[in-house]
C-alpha cells in the first residue's frame, strides 16, 4: 500500500457515508458504515508496508512515542480536501491505524441533532464544564459546536489546547487563538497556564487526563475562566471518578473538595444508529450543578449522583435512559437499540426481552 492506495481508500470511506476505515497487520483494510464493518476489495497488508507508509507522514517524536508504546495521534488532510484524524498504534503484529472522517466544516446544533440542554452548559462565566465519552463518540465534533456557538454570540477571549487541532475557527465576535500540543506547546498542563496568564476568558481543553493538567484548569478557574474539558469515561459518574483518581491518594480529598466547588457541569456522549438510514444520533447524560450533586462529590458519595440527575430534569438535567426514553418516543432509534444502549433495560423499553 502506498500513498496513493490511501487515498484511494480514504475516498471509499466518504463515497459509502462511512465514518472510518481500519488499518491492520497481515489482513485487509475495513471501513466501518453506521454500526457495520466492511471488508474493502483490495488484498492484506503487510506489516512492513503499514511501517512504510506511516514513516511518511509521522514525525520523529510519533516515531519515538509509538517507540515507547503509546499510541499517536494526527491530522490527516486527502488530496481531495477531506479531513482524517488517524490514530496510530502498535498491535502484536506490527502497526495498525484508524483513520476516523471529520466534517470539513464545524456542525451546528442543529445538524448534529443536540439537545437544549447541553448549550446551557456553556452559559457559565466561570467554572469548570467536562464532555465526557468513549473515542469515535463524537465528543470532538460536539465541542466544536459548542466553540462555534460561543463564537457566535459571545464576546471572549478563547484559548484551545488540542491534540490534534481538527477544526479551525475563525475569530467571529470572539478572539480565537489554538495551540496543538507537541507542535505549538509542550504539554496541557502548559497549555493552559499561557493561556490564563495571557489573558483568555475561555480555555478549551482536549483531554483533561494527568495531575498537573488538572491542577491547572483549577487555578484557571480560581482566576475567574471557564474551562471546558473532553475526557474519555463513559458516564458522568465515570468522568467525576477519574477526575478524583487522576489525583495522588493523599490529595484526593482536596481534589474532591475543589471538584465539588468548581465543576459546573460534565455531559456524557455516545452515539447510536438512527432508526432509517445510515446516521447516527448523539445521545446525553447531562448533569448541572446542584448544592446536593456538589456535596455528593465532596463526600465521594458518587452513587446517589444518577438519581439526582432523573430528579434534575426542570435544571436541564437528563440520565442516560431519559435521554434514550425521548428518541424512542420520538420514533428516531428502534427499540433494540434503546434496550442495548440502556443502563436499565427494562425502564427504556417495558416489553422488551
Amino acid at each position: 500500500m502506498d500513498r496513493v492506495q490511501l487515498e484511494d481508500l480514504l475516498a471509499s470511506v466518504v463515497r459509502s457515508g462511512g465514518t472510518s476505515l481500519h488499518i491492520q497487520p497481515y489482513g485487509v483494510p475495513f471501513v466501518r458504515v453506521g454500526d457495520s464493518i466492511i471488508e474493502c476489495e483490495v488484498e492484506a497488508v503487510t506489516a512492513q508496508v503499514i511501517a512504510d507508509l506511516m514513516r511518511d507522514f509521522l514525525f520523529e517524536d510519533h516515531r519515538n512515542a509509538l517507540q515507547a508504546g503509546e499510541d499517536v495521534e494526527i491530522l490527516y488532510t486527502t488530496a481531495a480536501g477531506e479531513r482524517f484524524r488517524a490514530t496510530v498504534m502498535r498491535q502484536c503484529r506490527g502497526l495498525g491505524a484508524v483513520f476516523r472522517r471529520l466534517p470539513t466544516q464545524v456542525p451546528s446544533f442543529e445538524e448534529l441533532g443536540l439537545p437544549p440542554g447541553l448549550s446551557s452548559l456553556t452559559g457559565f462565566q466561570r467554572g469548570l464544564v467536562v464532555l465526557t465519552g468513549f473515542v469515535g463518540s463524537g465528543k470532538s465534533t460536539t465541542l466544536a459546536a459548542l466553540v462555534q456557538r460561543m463564537n457566535e454570540e459571545g464576546a471572549f477571549h478563547i484559548a484551545t489546547i488540542e491534540q490534534p487541532i481538527e477544526f479551525v475557527h475563525r475569530s467571529e465576535k470572539c478572539l480565537i487563538h489554538q495551540r496543538e500540543v507537541g507542535m505549538h506547546v509542550q504539554s496541557i498542563a502548559r497549555g493552559v497556564r499561557d493561556a490564563y496568564r495571557q489573558g483568555a476568558e475561555v480555555i478549551v481543553v482536549d483531554g483533561l487526563e494527568d495531575y498537573d493538567a488538572l491542577q491547572e484548569a483549577f487555578r484557571a478557574v480560581e482566576r475567574g475562566c471557564f474551562v471546558f474539558a473532553t475526557m474519555s469515561s463513559s458516564n458522568v459518574v465515570g468522568a467525576i471518578t477519574d477526575l478524583a483518581r487522576i489525583a495522588p491518594a493523599d490529595d484526593r480529598k482536596a481534589v474532591l473538595a475543589r471538584l465539588a466547588c468548581l465543576l459546573r457541569g460534565v455531559a456524557a456522549q455516545s452515539l447510536i444508529n438512527r432508526l432509517h438510514g445510515h446516521t447516527r444520533i448523539p445521545v446525553f447524560e447531562i448533569m448541572i450543578r446542584t448544592e446536593a450533586i456538589a456535596n455528593a462529590i465532596r463526600t465521594g458519595d458518587f452513587g446517589v449522583i444518577p438519581e439526582l440527575i432523573a430528579r434534575g430534569r426542570g435544571l436541564g438535567m437528563q440520565t442516560n435512559d431519559q435521554a434514550l426514553r425521548a428518541l424512542l418516543s420520538h420514533n428516531v432509534i428502534a427499540p433494540e437499540v434503546a434496550a442495548y444502549h440502556a443502563v436499565d433495560r427494562d425502564a427504556v423499553v417495558p416489553c422488551h426481552h
